[in-house]
């Protein structure tokens, strides 16, 4: 029988919601300090705006950090043992989908970069570089005064937004 090392749904955080493909698992730099840890980077996925008793009430996606060294007792908690980087709800006011991340790392090894893609054409960049702390997941994306900006939005010919799904 395989044990999951944990289990993180909406009943954790509204923002997630139901994943398609693979997490990634990523060795990350603490902000501020010299200690690195393991964490799952994983997107919200897809419906997360679906009723089903803890539904975001946004509809906006992140990219979820969970850490892997978290206790199987402890409970979640947001900027201690997972962090989460909000992205912006998009213009045309329709539920977009976050792909999982794919992820660029440095010399050692650690991520720092991590890119998703998401069904309204999105390319978004998370920019680690610094470390990881809930400062620097609230600022990882790119923005505009306050609001998250895609780093490239994918349209075709016809200038039609084209989803990003893997």
């Amino acid at each position: 029988k395989v044990k999951g090392l944990f289990e993180f749904s909406d009943a954790d955080d509204p923002d997630m919601g139901n994943v398609m493909g693979q997490p990634k698992l990523v060795r990350m730099k603490l902000a501020g300090t010299s200690d690195y840890r393991w964490f799952v980077a994983v997107s919200s996925g897809f419906n997360n705006y679906q009723a089903d008793g803890n539904a975001s009430t946004t509809g906006k996606q992140a990219l979820f950090l969970l850490s892997v060294d978290k206790a199987s007792s402890d409970a979640w908690q947001l900027n201690t043992n997972y962090y989460k980087v909000v992205l912006s709800t998009p213009s045309n006011s329709k539920p977009a989908a976050l792909s999982n991340p794919g992820v660029a790392y440095d010399l050692q090894g650690n991520a720092i970069l991590l890119y998703a893609g998401d069904t309204q054409g999105n390319l978004w960049k998370f920019d680690f570089q610094n470390g990881l702390s809930a400062s620097m997941a609230s600022s990882a994306v790119k923005t505009s005064g306050s609001t998250p900006v895609p780093m490239a939005i994918l349209k075709d010919s016809s200038n039609r937004m084209q989803p990003i799904t893997t």
